[in-house]
């Protein structure tokens, strides 16, 4: 196993040194900015083939997923994307997510991110059905836990969700208990998000990877299953440690 550790960070993020694509790749999720050996080994990841244009973040509770999801969105905004994100209120409220290491809140990029709080699944559905109509229409949709909406939904409904965005790319994150809830549920989640990235908290030890399961499926190059390591606590930043290999 190759690993590659983060050193002690310095005081500010580089906005303009993100590597932000419209292609996924694991270092929009994650970015180690503050550590020239970082870096270096997150050049050597290849990117996500173009095709998977939508993505499911799946993990369970508290490992960072909507801290994530932050950050792709802001990293996007400062390449100039118009970024949605929409999250349900009542999750939002009770706890709101850290922000990256190195990103403020007074950050100009923050002006194209549109942060929109939903309730229900129909609400969600009615959004997604009308952001053509906006007028500047996002490049990138995200959904903050879709968990929440299936709830009080059926899975057609979520469904109709990707559906209606298909010429943009989809970024989901969905807890780890709903994703594995049964056969069905999980063939349209493998369906519509062909591109599954977990989270995992083991003892505090966080990590994001790609599901080994769409290597042959997809054919992925061996280095988009890199390990990344990250940290994630109150009151503290989003921060990549480490990267390690199989």
């Amino acid at each position: 196993m190759c690993v590659v550790h983060a050193c002690e960070p310095a005081c500010e993020l580089p906005a303009d040194v993100t590597g932000f694509s419209m292609s996924f790749h694991l270092s929009d999720f994650l970015s180690g900015h503050f550590d020239p050996e970082l870096q270096t080994a997150l050049k050597d990841i290849e990117a996500f083939p173009a095709h998977l244009t939508h993505c499911m973040l799946s993990g369970p509770p508290r490992s960072g997923k909507t801290s994530i999801l932050l950050l792709y969105a802001y990293k996007a905004a400062i390449r100039g994307q118009q970024v949605v994100l929409l999250c349900h209120r009542d999750k939002m409220e009770q706890t709101y997510p850290t922000l990256p290491q190195g990103v403020h809140k007074t950050s100009p990029a923050w002006q194209r991110v549109q942060l929109r709080y939903l309730s229900t699944s129909q609400e969600l559905q009615k959004y997604a059905a009308c952001l053509h109509l906006a007028p500047t229409p996002p490049n990138i949709l995200i959904v903050d836990d879709v968990s929440e909406f299936m709830l009080s939904s059926s899975d057609p409904q979520i469904r109709g969700v990707v559906k209606l965005n298909s010429s943009r790319p989809l970024l989901c994150s969905m807890r780890q208990q709903q994703a594995c809830t049964g056969p069905k549920s999980l063939y349209i989640f493998e369906r519509w998000c062909p591109l599954i990235l977990t989270t995992q908290n083991a003892e505090g030890k966080l990590t994001l990877s790609a599901l080994p399961a769409m290597a042959e499926k997809h054919l992925l190059h061996p280095s988009c299953f890199c390990q990344m390591h990250f940290s994630l606590t109150t009151h503290s930043a989003l921060t990549l440690e480490g990267l390690s290999w199989p």
